[in-house]
């Protein structure tokens, strides 16, 4: 099977710059990645996982109660999309608040291919020790080990669950709602 560029003879009309296209695409975050976090927060990032992550970077709580590294466009992309819900709507101001509250953006990689998760995130997501660094396309998910098996269990209820436990540690280390 070959692997060079289609004929733009057979190829529809309007795709006739596509490997042009492709080419421009970021490589996706993919694979999975068994790594530590250390007693500082410092975790070392795979070098394929760094390349495609980019940097500056921003980390935040995703949806699923796992700390994410966005890509900057995903980061871009993520902030328009909040952005995009009603105000008057608790539950997207919740969401809003527990997202972009709880992230931080600027984030680098130090020399040894480093990046260190802030103290808060640490914390609130109890996030030491054996993790997984998880590749969801234009994001890279981080969990403890244990969390990852608990979610792949029963993602509904972990969810659920995690939410609860994100919302009381806010208070314990200090940043209830005001």
């Amino acid at each position: 099977m070959s692997s060079r560029p289609l004929s733009t003879s057979i190829r529809p009309p309007g795709f006739e710059n596509v490997d042009q296209i492709v080419a421009t695409l970021p490589e996706p975050l993919i694979g999975t990645d068994e790594v530590s976090i250390d007693d500082k927060g410092r975790v070392l990032v795979p070098q394929k996982k760094r390349e495609r992550l980019g940097a500056p970077f921003a980390i935040g709580i995703g949806v699923k109660g796992c700390l994410v590294a966005y890509t900057r466009p995903a980061w871009i992309a993520l902030n328009e999309q909040l952005k995009s819900g009603d105000a008057l709507d608790i539950g997207a101001e919740t969401l809003r608040e527990l997202m972009m509250g709880e992230s931080e953006d600027g984030i680098e990689f130090d020399p040894q291919g480093r990046f260190v998760i802030p103290l808060r995130q640490r914390r609130l997501l109890s996030l030491v020790g054996p993790s997984l660094l998880i590749g969801a396309q234009d994001k890279l998910e981080i969990w403890t080990v244990a969390q990852y098996k608990s979610y792949k269990a029963d993602r509904r209820a972990y969810t659920d669950v995690r939410w609860r436990e994100i919302e009381e540690n806010k208070f314990r280390v200090g940043g209830g709602l005001k």
